[in-house]
């Protein structure tokens, strides 16, 4: 078998709190070093959720993940996305192993367009077709135990389409979350908009293998 000559491009679609210069030629020998970098960066996973009754349906539900710092997670989500998340994410739910997944996953399709334009306007020829792509990522995500009473009681109100939030963990205390969200000013809570629950057949073992690598974390 003949060794694999052709160029490889690795297009870094959206990794929380990754930025970078575009275009950037890399050395092969410095793939390792960027590797642990990425994995030093913010694994992506909400430290818990709150659920919330629906603004625009008062019979459906809406999940509210919990991050430290938020407003710079949302900053730097909103730069990469160019103000768009509704057009650069897909939002996934996935109940497999005895527990489920809200994940935020990038349209990695969009990301590699995204860097083949880019390439053009910075070296003013497309980048070669049969170039070897490589994509890496990471997914905004909960996991927690589909035996959750939370989860069951509000099960079937949650609709194919779907709002998420982001609120800082600071300001939950998880003993007694009730209590917490009664003292949470409504613009706290950052909305990224309305998501139809995306078809999970092509991430399906993505989201599988996140699952089977993850802990429940507290939902309430």
């Amino acid at each position: 078998m003949k060794p694999d000559t052709k160029l490889t491009t690795i297009v870094f679609s959206y990794i929380p709190f990754l930025s970078g210069t575009p275009g950037a030629v890399i050395d092969p020998n410095k793939l390792h070093d960027i590797g642990e970098m990425i994995d030093s960066l913010p694994s992506g996973e909400a430290l818990g959720c709150v659920w919330l009754r629906s603004r625009t349906d008062p019979n459906k539900v809406s999940p509210v993940l919990l991050y430290n710092n938020v407003k710079g997670l949302l900053e730097h989500l909103f730069a990469w996305c160019e103000d768009k998340p509704l057009d650069w994410f897909d939002l996934h739910l996935r109940e497999s192993q005895g527990k489920y997944i809200f994940a935020l996953v990038p349209k990695v399709e969009k990301s590699v367009e995204r860097h083949r334009i880019a390439y053009q306007l910075m070296n003013g020829y497309p980048l070669p077709k049969d170039i070897n792509t490589k994509i890496m990522f990471k997914p905004l995500f909960m996991v927690n135990g589909d035996n959750s009473n939370v989860f069951n009681e509000h099960r079937d109100k949650i609709s194919d389409t779907l709002e998420i939030g982001f609120l800082d963990m600071s300001r939950i205390d998880m003993n007694n979350p009730a209590k917490s969200m009664q003292e949470i000013e409504d613009s706290e809570i950052k909305w990224l908009g309305q998501f139809k629950l995306a078809d999970n057949t092509v991430m399906g073992e993505y989201l599988d293998a996140i699952l089977a690598d993850t802990k429940p974390r507290k939902c309430d």
